[in-house]
């Protein structure tokens, strides 16, 4: 296989994952994009990353790697992920940080490259998030999270959405208050978001509670997301407000209020 295969390959897999990206976050992405990183106390310098959006609060590395031939593994191709993640963790906190990898299979192996590399690299990886994506199914797969990781919540399989809310049984295991970092978690006057675990499933739910003030009577108002790791919803609670969330929210939800049947988002 020549040079050259191996970069249209490569160019193809990073234009796939800038759509799968701009479709599912509703933003401008861009390839090829240069930002200034260095070291604490080191001057700064560009760094060319495979792609970002607009505000560059999202930043992408994409990798094709595959196991060897013979079902080994590819030294030379984990420490170019090794590198990757290094630059990735020299970009702002408030970054949101993905390294994408095409799903690798292989028939000697009983995981993906992908799982692979989370699996005997946690200790390098951090706040990166670690995605695969399928190019035959054209679906991303977030493999890691900030501790915490899982499959989204069975219920959002349901067709119908009152038995999905009394099937869904969740217990909070993190609570991101009222706001953050200037972004309001909640619609109208108050309200808060946490992240809920599934007592079925385990599956994680990103949950946003809103209450509006009325003159005579309050309504109440809960939104819930699935989401695949503590760090997507971190992600989404950099990114989008109350009413943002459910607008830009990449795929269907649950949604609850005190006065309406519960329906999911269309």
């Amino acid at each position: 296989m020549s040079n050259s295969d191996h970069t249209r390959w490569g160019t193809e897999f990073q234009y796939s994952v800038l759509e799968w990206f701009g479709h599912h976050y509703t933003d401008e992405f861009s390839t090829e994009v240069s930002i200034p990183v260095g070291v604490v106390g080191a001057e700064k310098k560009d760094h060319k990353y495979d792609i970002a959006n607009k505000d560059r609060s999202i930043v992408i590395e994409c990798k094709r790697y595959n196991w060897t031939e013979t079902g080994n593994v590819p030294s030379a191709k984990i420490r170019s992920l090794n590198e990757a993640v290094f630059y990735l963790h020299l970009l702002d906190n408030s970054c949101y940080k993905v390294l994408a990898m095409v799903k690798a299979s292989h028939p000697k192996q009983i995981q993906t490259l992908a799982e692979y590399y989370v699996r005997t690299n946690h200790n390098l990886i951090g706040d990166v998030i670690i995605a695969e994506y399928d190019p035959d199914s054209e679906k991303m797969r977030f493999i890691n999270g900030q501790g915490v990781e899982s499959n989204s919540c069975h219920v959002f399989q349901m067709d119908n959405p009152s038995q999905a809310l009394n099937e869904m049984k969740l217990e909070k295991i993190i609570d991101y208050g009222s706001q953050a970092n200037g972004v309001i978690y909640h619609t109208w006057d108050s309200g808060e978001r946490w992240l809920g675990r599934c007592k079925k499933c385990g599956g994680l739910v990103l949950v946003q509670d809103s209450e509006y003030h009325g003159q005579e009577d309050d309504d109440y108002y809960t939104d819930y997301f699935p989401v695949y790791s503590a760090n997507e919803a971190q992600s989404y609670n950099l990114r989008l407000d109350g009413f943002e969330i459910e607008k830009k929210f990449p795929g269907r939800f649950l949604m609850q209020t005190n006065n309406h049947p519960t329906h999911w988002s269309t």
